[in-house]
């Protein structure tokens, strides 16, 4: 080392020791992320298959968190694929779950596949942790591929992490942490006759402009090649385009940002305009003629994505949803999309938005292949639509795709008119003022056309034209959500044929929106539609753009952002659904027409589960209709017993048909939705990606008034319970009466005869079976977890599941502890242990005793310990024991602690402990959990507690404090110098002389203190302390010791601390304040002492640190002097 290095180090050496760090850091912070990789073959994880025994909840999420295992997404009810670090995954035995697919094999490519050159996206798994990431970058390396766009090194979100690569790769190459690959490919793109068909099936009717629904009020975005903005159709008036904007005609935003303008230079050049004309086409002469949209006075918001370069819609196609959203724009209609079946990352960017904004209906093209429908319009919560001609007798047009999708769901939700659509010709020309049309055929077309009429639908529930009794803030009409309006279309829908709708082919039919129009609804233009009951769970009060937009952030994709702020719901109608919970409502019939219902609500997008929602409707004669369940004849199926409807298939519209023929004698229907699943995420609580409960859109046709219903409630007959040992019976007008059998016997009780509340004590050393009648329920059943009914009885107060009235009658076999059973007559039946043997430990009953027999004591610190391992646990006697059945303890609240520690050690009683809690968990034969948690009170030994004391203070013959009145125990007191500089402390009976203690002779203000008992006292107990210890309980005490070290500590309470050395005691005691009183020691002229217990030694501790200080000054400055000159002199 040269000597300026050692003058360096010496001079100065903490700029040395900050340069050496910097020039480690700079080359650190100067890698690019996207080239930080692991060495090759680093394993960081793997994934696995984690299979429940039963469905799935948020408690198990955080179960395989505590576990170590990161959950990625539920694969079913009750599987889920996780990520481990490990390689050798094991299982929790204390929870019900397994592994049955490890993938511990990182890549899982097969090496000797052919490989296929193309452009891929990488899709992450969602939730996939930073090690993940790396990892599959690592996989990838090994291939001769190109990576585009690094993924940002972080742990994945809500929505999987994509980029795209390029080069060749396995055609089915599986990775740890890899989603799916998909191919890149290419977007291309896919009235007033159409219009009059939407209205009412007739080729001129156009009764809907008459009553004045035309759009009014309503924005559409459309995303295409952009728009030919000086037509006729658009412009502000015969001479002038007009700027878009709020005061436009038409146009209330363009985005430009791509490309300005619908020109012949672009990709499908016409299009855009084209799609915008069957929208909202409204010719500027006010002429209502050929080419007039359906909703052609809706305005529009235009986003053009086609340049002379092509299609160049967003990656993230989510910036054109919030957009249209931060406008106002409910519906979104996209012409366009690439050639591929499978489910892309676009179908999910779509199924995404709509989860998290559910003020969103998306319109897609699915192609005009006449095969599988294509991407996006495979997306679950999208309207995918089909084309038919444009006649009278609507036939289906053999190029449009249709479904099943590949995951089996029907694709096509509608059909409309696509067949020669006259509407708005772009020239290209920006200032021609053109007015001619053109008529276009396909999918792209339809889809526009089945956009318009939602318009009329959407203004129908914004006017308030529905039944106005479902709104919150009394205004009538509300912004619809994509669910209700789903479920509004799904109802103004009519078959093609006589084939059973809904179908993969039309969907639910073509659009016809007379199918929800009452007869007499154009006889007035104050009707309503008072034929259709809506229910919307997003109905928000308030201004719902304002608050998308409000869970936006900057520099974050939307639906990062989404994902990231969540929402429970609050501010808008509700109700939320999660798995098991349920609404129901009460309605008479208008037996004019057939009752139809439809259901709708939103999915979350792959790799995601798809949420499942029942609805059922129950007669007032006991029948029940289910959803998804039509037959040939296109009604639903009846059912005079209990049946568990079909599954929804994967769909999220279904919907009931009850033929009007079947509900003579019908007086009143339930309509109940229930939530049959719902998936859990990484946000309880919350209704989007991340979320457990589910909101809906509701639709009802036929109905008349919505009414409570009045109808005696359900009620026990009969129970008969095995291995009871006696009962407590309370009935009407004061009944009572308690009875214990000799042993354990049958009991049989009818609640017809003797109604109220039982309580029965039950065995504790055996099982029993218990059964049950139940007369009729007119509100349903619900099942308990042991598979067991009981009867609901009102709409007011329950949520739970319930649908067929009929008596039943169940038998439970082998059950340790029955749930107790209630019923809606007001009968009550509990089930408790025999209190024998939950009686409390032996340890705890001699702690009893003890404490009772020294009361008087003067102990102040106390501590026990209990032995149990003699201790005999309740099912010990009988030899058979509940399946699984675990113990635990605590004290206090405090964390449960395994009963097995009872074999190894005494166990340590807090000493503030007043309650032992001991709990029993064991599973039924019917696989519930139970839980009994027995209580056990610890009474406190009760420290004497010190009177408020008042003093008199002489020094004329004799210097003594003396307490005044009577006195007949000793007291323990502290005098403390008002400055905190002096202390003095002595247990006396009555007086105490100053003249013996080291206080000064001048007179200082003292307070005169004693024990706060109620203060909390610290303790530490050692040796030679234990003043009971019978074998099963040992109790250690201590008492006031005036021998042992004394310290005075302040703080916001003043203790006194004493300090056993010897034996390891020490206690500290709080302190209150008597009396302020002015004392003083002894006077004799000889030297006096001072006994101070505080320290007060500031002053000298600084002065020692300074003078190191100083020393160590010196001794530097004389090395770097000898340096200095043994450095001049090696230069001379």
């Amino acid at each position: 080392m040269s000597w300026r290095l050692r003058y360096l180090m010496g001079k100065y050496p903490p700029v040395f020791i900050t340069c050496m760090l910097l020039l480690v850091l700079i080359p650190v912070s100067a890698v690019s992320n996207n080239e930080i990789l692991p060495p090759e073959k680093t394993y960081y994880g793997s994934e696995s298959i984690i299979e429940f025994g039963h469905d799935i909840t948020y408690d198990d999420w955080l179960t395989l968190e505590n576990d170590g295992l990161t959950p990625l997404r539920q694969i079913s009810k009750n599987t889920i694929l996780v990520w481990s670090e490990s390689l050798n995954l094991q299982f929790n035995p204390n929870y019900n779950y397994k592994i049955i697919k490890n993938y511990n094999n990182y890549d899982l490519a097969n090496q000797n596949e052919n490989l296929y050159f193309s452009k891929f996206r990488v899709l992450l798994e969602p939730h996939l942790p930073i090690n993940g990431v790396i990892q599959v970058l690592e996989s990838l390396k090994q291939y001769p591929i190109q990576i585009k766009n690094f993924p940002p090194l972080e742990n994945v979100g809500s929505m999987p992490t994509s980029f795209e690569i390029t080069g060749l790769i396995p055609n089915n190459l599986e990775i740890n942490g890899v989603w799916k690959i998909e191919k890149v490919k290419e977007t291309s793109a896919r009235n007033d006759v159409a219009a009059s068909l939407l209205e009412s099936g007739s080729l001129t009717n156009h009764e809907l402009w008459e009553r004045g629904l035309n759009g009014e009020g309503v924005l559409i975005a459309v995303a295409d090649t952009g728009i030919d903005l000086d037509h006729a159709c658009f412009r502000e008036n015969a001479s002038d385009v007009g700027i878009p904007g709020q005061a436009h005609r038409k146009v209330e935003l363009l985005n430009t940002t791509i490309d300005s303008w619908d020109s012949s230079n672009n990709s499908d050049f016409g299009h855009g305009t084209h799609i915008a004309g069957s929208l909202s086409c409204n010719w500027e002469s006010g002429e209502l003629g050929e080419g007039s949209s359906l909703s052609y006075n809706s305005r529009l918001l235009v986003q053009d994505v086609v340049s002379e370069n092509g299609w160049e819609v967003p990656e993230n196609v989510d910036v054109l949803f919030l957009e249209a959203a931060q406008n106002g724009a409910l519906i979104h209609s996209d012409s366009w999309g690439d050639n591929e079946v499978n489910y892309t990352k676009r179908s999910g960017d779509f199924d995404g938005w709509g989860r998290e904004v559910p003020w969103s209906l998306i319109f897609v093209a699915p192609g005009n292949t006449g095969n599988q429908l294509m991407e996006p319009a495979n997306a679950r919560n999208v309207i995918a639509v089909g084309s038919t001609t444009k006649s009278e007798n609507l036939e289906m047009m053999s190029f449009s795709s249709v479904g099943p999708t590949n995951l089996g769901t029907r694709g096509i939700f509608l059909v409309a008119p696509g067949k020669n659509i006259i509407s708005a010709k772009s020239d290209g020309v920006v200032n021609s003022f053109n007015n001619e049309t053109l008529g276009l055929t396909g999918t792209s077309m339809s889809t526009p056309i089945a956009a318009s009429g939602a318009a009329i639908i959407q203004q129908m529930v914004e006017e308030g034209l529905f039944n106005a009794n479902n709104n919150i803030n009394n205004s009538g009409g509300f912004t619809p959500s994509g669910p209700l309006m789903k479920a509004l279309l799904s109802l103004a829908t009519t078959s093609l044929s006589s084939s059973n709708i809904p179908d993969s082919e039309q969907g639910w039919g073509v659009l016809n929106i007379s199918e929800i129009l009452p007869n007499d609804f154009f006889e007035t233009n104050n009707s309503v539609i008072d034929n259709v009951w809506i229910w919307d769970s997003y109905q928000y009060d308030g201004d719902w753009s304002l608050f998308t937009d409000s869970r936006i952030e900057d520099n974050v994709t939307p639906l990062t952002s989404l994902t990231q702020n969540t929402w429970d719901g609050s501010g808008s109608r509700g109700p939320f659904l999660s798995t098991g919970e349920e609404i129901r409502w009460n309605f008479t019939i208008n037996r004019e027409e057939d009752v139809e219902a439809r259901l709708s609500w939103l999915a979350k997008p792959e790799p995601y589960l798809v949420d499942e929602l029942e609805i059922s409707i129950v007669t007032s004669d006991g029948r029940i209709a289910h959803g998804n369940d039509l037959g040939e004849d296109g009604f639903s199926r009846l059912y005079s017993v209990d049946k568990k409807g079909p599954s929804a298939e994967n769909e999220t519209t279904v919907g009931i048909n009850l033929n009007l023929e079947d509900l003579v004698g019908v007086d009143w229907i339930h309509v109940i939705v229930k939530g049959g699943y719902v998936g859990i995420g990484n946000a309880p609580g919350s209704i989007g990606i991340e979320g457990d409960r589910l909101g809906f859109g509701l639709a009802v046709k036929g109905i008349g008034e919505e009414k409570p219903v009045k109808i005696n409630g359900g009620g026990y007959e009969n129970i008969v319970v095995e291995n009871v040992l006696g009962y407590t019976y309370v009935g009407a007008g004061g009944i009572y009466e308690q009875t214990n059998f000799e042993s354990a016997k049958t009991l049989n009780w009818n609640f017809t005869n003797k109604p109220g509340n039982l309580a029965v004590e039950l065995a504790i050393d055996a099982p029993r079976n218990i059964s049950a009648n139940l007369t009729n329920s007119p509100f349903g059943f619900r099942t308990l977890s042991e598979g067991i009914d009981i009867p609901i009885c009102s709409i007011e107060n329950e949520t739970l599941t319930g649908v067929n009235s009929s008596q039943r009658e169940w038998t439970l076999q082998d059950i340790w502890w029955p749930t107790a059973l209630t019923d809606c007559r007001g009968n009550h039946m509990s089930f408790n242990f025999d209190s024998k043997r939950l009686d409390a430990p032996e340890p705890l009953k001699d702690w009893r005793m003890w404490v009772t027999e020294n009361s008087n004591e003067d102990f102040v610190a106390i501590e026990m310990a209990w032995d149990l391992s003699t201790w005999v646990f309740p099912w010990a006697e009988g030899g058979v024991m509940p399946e699984r059945l675990s113990c635990e303890y605590r004290f206090n609240e405090l964390a449960w602690q395994g009963c097995e520690i009872f074999m190894a050690e005494m166990i340590l009683v807090p000493p503030d402990a007043e309650l032992m809690e001991l709990k029993w968990s064991w599973i039924e034969n019917t696989g519930s959990n139970r839980i009994l948690v027995v209580e056990h009170s610890i009474p406190q030994f009760q420290i004497k507690e010190l009177p408020s004391l008042s003093f008199d203070y002489l020094d004329v013959d004799e210097n003594l404090l003396t307490i005044r009145g009577d006195v007949t125990d000793e007291s323990l007191l502290v005098l403390f110098s008002e400055s905190k500089e002096h202390a003095f402390v002595n247990i006396i009976s009555k007086s105490w002389n100053l003249d013996e203690t080291s206080m000064s002779c001048s007179s200082e203000n003292y307070w005169i203190m004693g024990i706060d008992t109620a203060g909390r006292i610290d303790f530490e107990i050692g040796d030679n302390a234990v003043v009971y210890d019978d074998g099963n309980l040992s109790i250690s005490a201590l008492k006031i010791n005036q021998s042992w070290g004394q310290k005075i500590e302040i703080g916001q309470i003043i203790y006194l601390s004493l300090e056993n050395k010897d034996e390891s005691h020490s206690i500290s005691l709080p302190l209150k304040n008597f009396d302020l009183l002015e004392l003083h020691g002894y006077c004799d002229g000889i030297n006096e002492k001072s006994s101070n217990l505080v320290l007060n030694g500031v002053f000298s501790m600084w002065a020692i640190l300074t003078l190191i200080m100083l020393v160590s000054g010196l001794i530097m400055w004389k090395k770097q002097k000898d340096l200095a000159t043994k450095g001049n002199d090696e230069e001379s």
